[in-house]
């Protein structure tokens, strides 16, 4: 059987291994938070940019619209005036 300074020694061993177990951990969770953190970050920057697609998206429609809008408005007037002359 071990002498009482033997267990001593065994135990310190062995709290020493669990303190560097202890630290890596820590850091490790550190590391984790920090990643966290960026993916965080990151989220809000895409939800800035979801907004702002959007935006885009809802003028490039308008714009659209008008060009659309201008072609038929145009192509109304040549048939009118196609009419207007075969008419005459």
């Amino acid at each position: 059987m071990p002498v009482l300074e033997d267990r001593v020694k065994i135990m310190e061993a062995q709290t020493d291994k669990l303190s560097l177990t202890i630290d890596a951990m820590q850091k490790d969770v550190a590391a984790i938070r920090a990643e966290m953190a960026t993916r965080a970050d990151l989220t809000a920057v895409r939800t800035e940019l979801h907004s702002e697609i959007s935006e885009l998206t809802r003028r490039v429609d308008r714009f659209i619209m008008w060009i659309v809008g201008t072609q038929i408005a145009t192509l109304l007037a040549v048939i009118g005036v196609l009419v207007s002359v075969l008419y005459r």
